[in-house]
Order: structure tokens, then sequence, then C-alpha cells
């Protein structure tokens, strides 16, 4: 969903985004790439469960594991320029995702099915999460 708040948000990470250099994503460099190699797999079985006849209970199973992931992609600080880009991709990914179901980012929180209603909603965590990225990278 296109708001004011996306659009600084959106213009204000452009020249960082332009500016990471296409790296290649070596997993074993960043633990935020690993992170969202998990996620993608967690998403694949869920989506697997809902379309391949599995029970409720099986739905379910795989609904949390994917909710989980979820967190951990989109609070697992990238320490390198690879894990970086790859964590803007993801948020790309995701938001497209999201964008499927509800109104994107803002709307989806995969706390919610976990019950852990202390989980702000995936747009509140991928800003916080490349806030601390930058911080942590070295000036220009």
């Amino acid at each position: 969903m296109t708001t004011r708040r996306n659009l600084i948000r959106a213009a204000a990470l452009a020249p960082v985004i332009v500016a990471l250099p296409a790296l290649a994503c070596n997993a074993e460099a960043d633990p935020s790439i690993i992170a969202i190699s998990a996620y993608r797999v967690a998403r694949a079985a869920y989506v697997a469960a809902c379309t391949e006849w599995a029970t409720d209970e099986e739905i379910n199973a795989a609904c949390d594991v994917e909710c989980r992931a979820a967190i951990v992609a989109l609070s697992t600080v990238p320490t390198t320029l690879a894990g970086v880009r790859a964590f803007c991709e993801f948020g790309t990914e995701l938001a497209r995702e999201s964008s499927e179901i509800s109104g994107g980012l803002r709307d989806y929180t995969p706390g919610i099915p976990l019950r852990l209603l202390d989980v702000p909603n995936a747009e509140e965590m991928f800003f916080a999460t490349l806030e601390r990225a930058m911080r942590l990278l070295p000036p220009a």
C-alpha cells in the first residue's frame, strides 16, 4: 500500500540501496542471509501444506514454523553489504507476498498466530533491523 510514510522511507533508502554493489551473497558470511534462507524453506513448507491436502494440525504447525522464521529473518541484523542487499530484497519480496494477502508489511504481524502479541508488525521489524545494520557498517 502506498502511503506518504512509505514514500518518505523509500526515498530515504533509495541512495543506500543504489549504492550497494551487486555482491555475491555468501550464506556463510552473514547471519541474515541464513535466516532469510530458513524463512524461504519454512514458507515453501507452509504453502505445500496448504495445497497438498494436509490436515489442519499440519497446516497450523507449518504456519507456526513460518511465522517464527519470519520473526527471526526480520530481526536478524545483516553484518555485511551482501547481507544488507539480501535483507532489502527480502523486505521487497515479503512486502509483495503480504500485499497479495492483506495491506502489506504494516498489516502482517507474524507474532499473532503464535500468540506473541508483543511482536511488532513486519514493517516495524524490517526498518528497525535495517537501522541497526546501517549503524554497524563502516561509514563510506
